[in-house]
């Protein structure tokens, strides 16, 4: 069996402006004014600065989100009884708790052998941790402060982050109960409202980012697989939240450098793969506690 190593550079272009904000426990803002997460970075200059960076595990996770809309349809699960543990790796990598039954070597191996999704993006179930073949990167905005650390040259130059922010305002409405069992309250003076204003820091449409992904030692299924998820984060892809209400809309240009044998074929059908095996998969997915 040959194996083969990809990279990816990720190119990013924000077409709606970006929420993501990582500690919502922080006393950072305010009640109605939430921050953009930020990380502490070295600029050129040699001083410290707070600059805006969308998380490693946040474009992981959406990704891996991707890569289960893709799987479920083809194992079809939802009326098979699957167990909490199994939907969760699935779906967000799972949770490491203590067994009665511990996943064995094997029983890993069998598992990624039969599911891409696992293999590619490994997680934990059965008090074992299992890698995956899939690394990323930190999503960075090309702005002045990151410009000596950005993958590739900006093409724009960047923004200093102070003009590379911005601040996105809506309204909600009072939905203040006295009692759970009692309507809202809606007295109100008469000059007034019941609307609450509140308001997000953004990265605006227009940003573009960059990052880059890398699949290691994956066989020419597992690369097909991962091929799909980025052309479709590529087109119909998001980052940070409130996607709902039309923040986080993306678009990407993906380039992909072999590093060790070749690209998958065209014609490599990892999902054809997955339905002829749908019921040994399911039965290794039944035994996840």
């Amino acid at each position: 069996m040959s194996l083969c190593t990809v990279a990816y550079d990720i190119d990013i272009l924000a077409k709606s402006s970006i929420v993501h904000r990582e500690d919502y426990a922080s006393s950072e803002g305010s009640d109605n004014f939430t921050l953009f997460r930020r990380e502490k970075i070295i600029t050129p200059s040699g001083t410290m600065s707070w600059v805006p960076i969308v998380s490693g595990s946040s474009f992981r996770g959406v990704l891996r989100r991707i890569g289960e809309s893709l799987t479920a349809p083809i194992l079809n699960y939802e009326d098979t009884g699957l167990p909490i543990p199994a939907a969760h790796l699935l779906t967000n990598g799972g949770r490491l708790a203590k067994s009665a039954k511990p996943l064995t070597v094997e029983e890993e191996r069998n598992l990624k052998a039969l599911i891409p999704q696992i293999a590619v993006f490994g997680g934990a179930a059965s008090n074992r941790i299992m890698s995956g073949l899939l690394t990323v990167g930190k999503v960075l905005p090309e702005i002045s402060e990151l410009a000596h650390i950005l993958p590739r040259p900006p093409r724009n130059g960047g923004l200093p982050a102070v003009f590379g922010l911005a601040d996105d305002y809506f309204s909600h409405y009072s939905d203040h109960r006295p009692a759970a069992n009692l309507p809202p309250i809606t007295d109100h003076e008469e000059d007034s409202s019941t609307l609450g204003r509140f308001g997000v820091e953004t990265l605006p449409a227009g940003i573009r980012l960059q990052t880059w992904a890398r699949l290691t030692n994956a066989t020419e299924t597992q690369a097909a697989f991962l091929r799909d998820i980025l052309n479709i984060f590529a087109t119909q892809g998001h980052l940070g939240g409130r996607i709902a209400a039309g923040h986080g809309r993306v678009t990407a240009t993906i380039t992909a450098k072999p590093e060790r044998g070749h690209l998958p074929k065209k014609t490599a059908d990892w999902a054809a793969q997955l339905a002829a095996h749908r019921d040994d998969a399911l039965t290794a997915l039944a035994k996840l506690t």
